[in-house]
């Protein structure tokens, strides 16, 4: 699937950046005999290796001397008395070439080769050279000396400009033609017009992206590289544990498959009662790769110790905030109104003391009744108060035991 799915991407970056036509600058060679003392095996094999000599410095599209014949075989042209210049040109347009390698050989003690080079839209010669060479000097370096000579004399008649290649990202390595040429941005100079060029941009975690082009009005040629696609399956345990991957939510245990880019991320596998999981992990190119995780739990002795001294600390500790919170929250409340109830009842616990030695102390026996009333009075509402503070005590002594319990039983 995603080498589909990049295979397509790339497909359309190479449609996008490829901006000409393909076409190759097209020659033809055609090497005859200017007398019968040249063997056609040795012209035959003298045109083939002329022709592999100039591939090998210019990738031209080159019409060999046999396709030539076939093309002129049913006109009036003999290629081998072709010497005039408008014959030459002649045979050029038939071939539709934009030059035409003519030359003749004739032996002596040695080869004696004349070579014209002719620009066929034009009907003019661009160089014209001759060369004495024996069979052995040709096969140590004549030939591609002959080659040479050609292509310096198209590369002279052919217009030339230098191309800036770009790409997103940069840095890609560009290859242009088989050579390496460096990183992006940088310029190819000196680049032949209406050549065909292959060009291929190479960085690490992304997709390779070739491209074909022709020089013509372009100056530039940029790439848009597309990212290399894989994928990291993550499996575990305990059920509905939480993952975030470079700190964003990616799903849950106990199966997610998580689809990126290549490259390395960080990872974050969490659940309350568990200890997390922190890691980190890399994508390979269009592979699934596994990680497996199970989370441990956490120890309950520290957090019922934790609540024992302040309640929901231990839930808070163990992963769950707003239960430790709750707990809190419940605790502080009880705690405040049980610490009210606590003073009300003192005052009433120190007035019902007050009226008990007043009582006590009481000479006048018209007051000691009144006195006993009042005792009676205050002893009932400390009582109640009483009442009231040990209820807050047991509310408060449940919030602590559940908290405890809580724990305990999760």
């Amino acid at each position: 699937m995603f080498k589909l799915v990049n295979t397509i991407i790339v497909y359309f970056a190479i449609l996008a950046g490829s901006t000409a036509t393909a076409y190759e600058l097209k020659i033809a060679l055609n090497i005859a005999s200017s007398d019968n003392r040249v063997e056609k095996i040795f012209l035959s094999q003298f045109n083939k290796s002329l022709e592999k000599e100039v591939r090998e410095i210019e990738n031209f599209s080159i019409i060999s001397k046999e396709n030539l014949e076939k093309l002129v075989s049913g006109t009036s042209i003999d290629l081998d008395d072709c010497d005039k210049l408008g014959c030459i040109a002649e045979v050029g347009r038939l071939a539709g070439v934009d030059f035409i390698i003519a030359g003749f050989v004739k032996k002596r003690n040695k080869y004696f080769i004349d070579i014209y080079v002719i620009e066929v839209s034009k009907s003019r010669m661009l160089a014209s050279k001759s060369f004495n060479e024996s069979e052995k000097s040709l096969s140590k370096g004549g030939m591609k000396k002959i080659a040479k000579m050609i292509v310096s004399s198209i590369d002279k008649a052919t217009p030339k400009m230098d191309v800036a290649i770009t790409s997103y990202p940069k840095g890609a390595v560009v290859t242009l033609n088989n050579q390496v040429l460096g990183e992006t941005p940088i310029t190819a100079a000196n680049l032949r017009k209406r050549q065909n060029y292959s060009l291929s941009f190479h960085k690490q975690g992304y997709e390779r992206l070739d491209m074909n082009f022709t020089l013509g009005k372009q100056k530039k040629i940029h790439a848009k590289l597309v990212q290399q696609m894989g994928a990291m399956l993550i499996t575990g345990q305990p059920f509905k544990s939480k993952i975030y991957i470079n700190n964003k939510f990616a799903g849950k245990l106990p199966r997610t498959n998580y689809q990126n880019n290549v490259g390395q991320y960080s990872i974050l596998i969490k659940k309350p009662g568990y200890k997390k999981y922190r890691g980190t992990f890399e994508i390979m190119p269009n592979t699934i790769n596994q990680l497996q995780v199970q989370l441990k739990r956490k120890p309950k002795i520290p957090a019922l110790l934790s609540s024992a001294v302040i309640p929901g600390s231990g839930q808070i500790y163990r992963g769950f905030p707003w239960r430790g919170l709750l707990f809190m929250a419940a605790a502080a409340g009880v705690g405040y109104l049980t610490a009210v109830e606590y003073m009300d009842y003192d005052k009433k616990h120190t007035q019902y003391l007050n009226d008990l030695d007043s009582y006590k102390n009481q000479a006048d026996l018209n007051q000691i009744k009144s006195d006993k009333e009042r005792v009676l009075s205050s002893f009932d509402l400390m009582k109640k108060q009483e009442t009231m503070l040990n209820n807050y005590l047991y509310a408060a002594g449940a919030v602590w035991s559940i908290n405890i319990l809580e724990i305990f039983f999760e």
